[in-house]
């Protein structure tokens, strides 16, 4: 890299060394173990511990898993006790709980906060401070010796005393004082002994999230406000403010911090500071010490794009750091060449970060024709390491954002530039074409009632924002307190829709001018104009011409708002069952029925007494209450044995279990992170076998009704595979080998509506997932042609009505190859045959004839 002369000597650039892909969700919560390893925490609930290979490789899947937490698994710390590396989580289920990373076994769980333990860290002494969102945090003494496998622990100081929820808790090294900052802005030192507030200090304008110990009796902190601050200890006991560093994340909230003195470095004046944010960056920055020998300086020198939020950051003893992604994965970076991962793996990387998508709507309006050439802008080197610059395709077919890396020499493609969302408003919303909130412009905002008597609140959201960053800001902006943030971001996706809320732009900051997420006043453009109507049919009878004359220009005018098209609502997930008892029942008589050939008796009772009642309260994700337990491994690998080894005559109470357990977090982590997938390998075969291509090849006869619910549940099982981003790329990937065995299985006009129903679903889900990520037309075509086909002849009008919407969202975006071919394949007339169906299957044909209507 190269370095400027303010620069601390001896940074050398952070280089992708491995990805870990084991979680289901959002990795929260990361760090460094004894020997090289690494844990991590999710919202999927899991923990997952990644050892080394032999060759000193990361593994592939997760060395161990560990499950028991009932929620989020938001924080994680090493515990170096009595000779003992323990690890330490902490989750929104409010309990702490302490594991041995290196059997994987709990060994005891602390409670007694009152809501999410959102951080952990270790103090000397076999002592650990944890914070929490019930504003306090606590100190808690452990006992744990090398000979014996238990552990006992007890809180000895509870410190109450914060306006808001305690972001993040450290006890200064070699020092009896801990250092606590909050959503009130403030920081506090306390007496770890005696839990008594020595000293609050302020000075960040917004919520401060976290801190890290500095090697020479300091603290830096950093908060919402993106800025970093720098915090020397005095002899007295307090904390002096020693500089500031504003618009590290460029205008946006900055998650969490870790520093330390450069490995091999010796020199205890070069401190190695990382940062991630909302603005999917990893900062790498050095610290330094002035002159004086008291003032600290925070010199930004490496800027990773990431291609979500990254959450959590950690450095290792080894100088390698790891990141926790809201794309559900952890990334190793590392500045030894010889870790360097492969070239395959760095590219797969940089094209995840290059298909971003960054509204013009976040960034304040940008006319791509007046921006310039790629060509020319980029051949002028940037001026620092992680600016932005927004350029035009050179053959003049959209824009794309570049950063340039000081350590390549050379601009990187970060994302493309999106127009930003018109919105319809969707439920809830204001406006069709959305509202403000203190001034600043959303694309919905919603009428929020806190309580009786009190006055409703306004919550501004904009389409494709991270839904617990738009909650945070509606709690710090209202100081509501930090318990209802699950609640607000839950109430928002019900809100806004499932469409809405999956991340259309990874970037919520300008990237040019690094200002803020919203721009007051730059809502999404003009009005729109008339339109002409076609009359009779609205695809066969005539084309679409809105806005009446055509513009000299040739320029396609804006249609009228689309109500249906592309599917608002997200993806579905079939995850509801009231025949559990029923289900029960079939699997024990099979169990007794098959004998020898069945999984064992304990694989059965585990199915049967532990994970049924897990799945009661209404299934799948969107269960809660005694009925939504966490899925264990040992559950999920039963239900994998049922897969496996039953005839497929008899599978399909085991395709009704393995159905709703993937549409849990936890369910499908398992089956598809540490598991590898192999469970849908088994439910396609069991489809292959029930509907073989050829009827001749039918060797496992089913039994006369077991065709039909093969179909059907192994539909419904794929059909689960969506809600969840990291497994969702499994299903895109075999989606030629699902198409087929499924829409010979569930999507033939002989096969049982309610099948043609649940095919259809997987159709539209296949329609928004490539949609919102923007597939190219090649990709699209088999799904389109699956679609129209169906069309053709489907006189069901919920079925045809789904096949008709996942046609639209298909079709619908900027790519015109998409519209043509699906024009070829017969589009139009398919659509005619289903609009007198219903008047929402002709609102369909409308909304689609305006994107296939030429000027």
């Amino acid at each position: 890299m190269a370095s400027s002369s303010s620069s601390p000597p001896g940074l050398v650039p952070y280089r992708l060394r491995a990805e870990l892909r084991g979680h289901a969700s959002d990795v929260r919560a990361v760090v460094a173990l004894p020997g090289g390893g690494f844990a991590t925490g999710s919202r999927d609930a899991t923990v997952c511990v990644w050892e080394p290979q032999a060759d000193g490789s990361m593994p592939v899947e997760p060395t161990r898993l560990l499950s028991g937490h009932d929620h989020f698994v938001v924080s994680l710390a090493l515990l170096p006790c009595d000779g003992r590396a323990l690890l330490a989580s902490g989750s929104s289920d409010k309990s702490i709980r302490i594991w041995d990373p290196s059997t994987g076994e709990c060994l005891t769980s602390l409670r007694g906060h009152t809501d999410t333990v959102c951080s952990l860290s270790v103090a000397e002494g076999n002592r650990l401070v944890s914070s929490s969102w019930d504003k306090t945090a606590r100190v808690w003494q452990l006992d744990a010796s090398a000979e014996e496998p238990s552990v006992s622990a007890k809180c000895i100081s509870t410190l109450s005393g914060h306006e808001s929820a305690v972001w993040d808790a450290l006890l200064l090294p070699s020092s009896e004082i801990v250092v606590t900052c909050s959503a009130d802005r403030t920081l506090k030192l306390w007496s770890a002994s005696t839990g008594k507030c020595t000293s609050t200090v302020s000075g960040h304008t917004d919520v401060v999230r976290s801190l890290s110990a500095l090697p020479f009796s300091g603290v830096i902190s950093v908060a919402n406000d993106s800025s970093a601050r720098l915090w020397k200890s005095e002899p007295s006991g307090g904390l002096t403010l020693s500089s500031t560093a504003s618009d590290v994340h460029d205008g946006n909230f900055i998650y969490t911090v870790d520093a330390r003195v450069l490995a091999g470095s010796g020199d205890r004046s070069a401190v190695t500071v990382i940062s991630g944010g909302e603005d999917n960056a990893l900062r790498v920055s050095g610290l330094t010490i002035g002159d004086d020998g008291r003032t600290l300086r925070l010199h930004t020198v490496q800027t990773v794009t990431h291609p979500g939020s990254v959450w959590s950051v950690a450095l290792s003893d080894s100088g390698d750091l790891i990141t926790g992604c809201s794309d559900g994965v952890a990334r190793i970076f590392t500045r030894d060449p010889s870790r360097v991962a492969a070239a395959g793996a760095l590219e797969v990387f940089e094209a995840s970060v290059a298909a971003r998508q960054v509204s013009t709507k976040l960034i304040g309006g940008v006319d791509a024709k007046k921006l310039p050439l790629a060509s020319e802008a980029l051949a002028v080197p940037g001026v620092k390491d992680g600016e932005n610059k927004m350029v035009r395709r050179d053959d003049g077919d959209g824009a794309e954002v570049h950063m340039w890396s000081a350590a390549d020499g050379k601009w990187n493609k970060v994302g493309d530039i999106v127009d930003g969302p018109g919105g319809d408003g969707g439920a809830g919303s204001s406006s069709g074409g959305g509202s403000s909130v203190r001034g600043v412009r959303y694309d919905y905002v919603f009428d929020v009632d806190v309580g009786e008597g009190q006055p409703k609140l306004m919550l501004g959201y904009n389409r494709g924002e991270d839904t617990y960053v738009a909650a945070q800001r509606f709690i710090d902006d209202n100081e509501l307190s930090q318990e209802f943030l699950d609640q607000t971001a839950t109430f928002i996706e019900s809100q806004a829709g499932v469409g809405a809320t999956t991340m259309v732009s990874s970037s919520s900051s300008d990237p040019l001018t690094g200002g803020g997420r919203y721009i007051p006043g730059s809502g999404g453009g003009g009005g729109q104009g008339g339109a002409g109507t076609a009359s009779g049919n609205p695809l066969m009878g005539g084309r679409y011409i809105p806005g009446g004359d055509a513009p000299a220009t040739p320029s396609r005018p804006s249609p009228p708002p689309r109500k249906l098209i592309p599917h608002a609502d997200g993806i579905i997930t079939l995850s509801s069952s009231d025949q559990l008892e029923k289900i029960g029942a079939k699997l024990a008589d099979f169990h007794a029925a098959l004998g020898g050939a069945s999984v064992s008796d304990e694989e059965m009772g585990l199915i049967r007494t532990s994970l049924l009642p897990k799945l009661g309260g209404g299934g799948g994700i969107r269960a809660s209450g005694p009925g939504a337990g966490v899925v264990s491994d040992e559950e999920c690998a039963a239900v994998e044995a049922l897969l496996a080894k039953w005839p497929t005559s008899q599978v399909f109470p085991a395709l009704d279990i393995a159905r709703l357990v993937v549409a849990t977090p936890s369910g499908s982590a398992c089956l598809f992170g540490r598991r590898n997938g192999v469970a849908l390998t088994h439910v396609l075969r069991h489809v292959a076998t029930a509907f073989p291509a050829d009827s001749a090849a039918m060797t496992d006869a089913p039994a006369p009704k077991a065709p039909g619910a093969v179909a059907l549940l192994g539909c419904r099982f794929v059909v689960n595979l969506f809600h969840n981003r990291v497994v969702g790329s499994t299903v895109r990937a075999r989606q030629a080998e699902i198409l087929t065995a499924l829409g010979r299985a569930a999507g033939a006009p002989d096969s049982a509506p309610r099948a043609r129903d649940t095919f259809a679903a997987l159709l539209l889900n296949y329609a928004v997932a490539l949609s919102e990520s923007r597939a190219p037309a090649a990709d699209r075509a088999p799904v389109l042609e699956a679609v129209i086909v169906r069309l053709r002849t489907e006189k069901e009008e919920p079925v045809a009505f789904r096949l008709a919407v996942a046609l639209g969202t298909l079709m619908t975006g900027d790519d015109k190859a998409v519209v043509e071919a699906a024009m070829s394949l017969g589009a139009a007339a398919a659509v005619a045959l289903a609009a007198p169906l219903s008047s929402r299957c002709q609102q369909v044909a409308t909304e689609i004839a305006t994107l296939i209507a030429v000027d």
